[in-house]
Parts: structure tokens; sequence; C-alpha cells
């Protein structure tokens, strides 16, 4: 039995059919390409790689590349949120006065905390204009971008790397301080 398939018996029986099925139906290129996605995103960490890589299989959406971005945004709130105030102050002496003060009524831990709270907040709402392009509500310029898929030779796959902020609240995006 393959990962897939035991992946699909821990689902409930409904959603044991609809994936069931659906995997039953993949060419053996598709299975092949399902466990190596599975396989990469199991190397970045992701707890739930076989949904994941069904996605991209099923409905052709790039979600190792959704992943690896929001696994990117997560480290960087982690780095961010460990650096401390002590680097804060010295790269902007500005606020040398505000990280003593800081110093004086909070503990490392609950700084460390306040950094990375703030920084989801942040990378979340980023996220989320990302995944909506210029909707008008920046400025009317007639156009509008998005995050896309490229490969080796940088010629666009036309996906599109979009719906982060679906998943952006998931464990594995959460920093771990």
């Amino acid at each position: 039995m393959d990962r897939f398939q035991a992946w699909i018996d821990g689902l409930d029986e409904r959603d044991r059919k609809y994936y069931g099925e659906a995997v039953a139906a993949w060419s053996l290129a598709q299975r092949s390409r399902a466990l190596e996605l599975a396989s990469i995103l199991d190397k970045m960490g992701c707890s739930e790689s076989e949904a994941w890589a069904f996605s991209e299989i099923q409905e052709n959406i790039a979600q190792v590349l959704r992943f690896a971005f929001l696994m990117g945004v997560r480290k960087e709130i982690e780095h961010c949120a460990k650096f401390g105030l002590d680097e804060l102050g010295s790269e902007h002496p500005s606020l040398v006065p505000l990280v003593v003060k800081l110093k004086q009524i909070a503990t490392g831990s609950e700084l460390r905390h306040l950094f990375a709270v703030f920084g989801k907040s942040l990378a979340d709402n980023i996220t989320y204009l990302l995944d909506q392009g210029c909707s008008g509500q920046l400025v009317e310029v007639g156009s509008t971008w998005a995050l896309v898929e490229f490969n080796d030779d940088c010629q666009s796959t036309g996906r599109d790397v979009g719906g982060l902020h679906e998943s952006s609240s998931e464990d594995d995006f959460t920093p771990q301080i």
C-alpha cells in the first residue's frame, strides 16, 4: 500500500470515497509525481503532504510553491522575532530609548512572542494583498499582479501561486518561538 492509500484510509467515509476514486483514476505518471511532491513537502516540514500533493495533481494548483512561500514567510517571522531588541536598537539608533523601556517592562520571551504575533499579522495582511492583486483599492491602474510559477528556464508555467491567505493560518505556518 502506498502512502496515498494509507492517507485515504484515514479519512472519513465521504472523503475516503471522493479521494479514493480520484487517486484511482490517476495515471502512473500522476501517481509518481504525487509521491515526489509529497516527499518534497515532507522535507519542507509539511504536516499534510498528501493533501497538498493531491491538490497539486488533481486541481493543477502550484501547491508546493504555495507551501514554500508560506513556510518562507514563517521562517522570516521567526528570524525577526528572535533577532532581539539589541540588534533592533543597533540597526535603528532612534529606537534605543524605546528598547530600554521595553526591556524594563517585558521579558525576552514576552517580547519575542509580541514580535511573532505582530509579524504574523503583518505577513497575513501582505499575503492577502498578494492574493487580491490591485483590486482598485490602492490605485486605479488598469492592470493587476499575481504571484506566478516559473520553470527552470524562467518561463511562466501559466499556474498562479494564489490562494495563499486560505492556508496562511494553518499550523504549519504558525511561527515557532
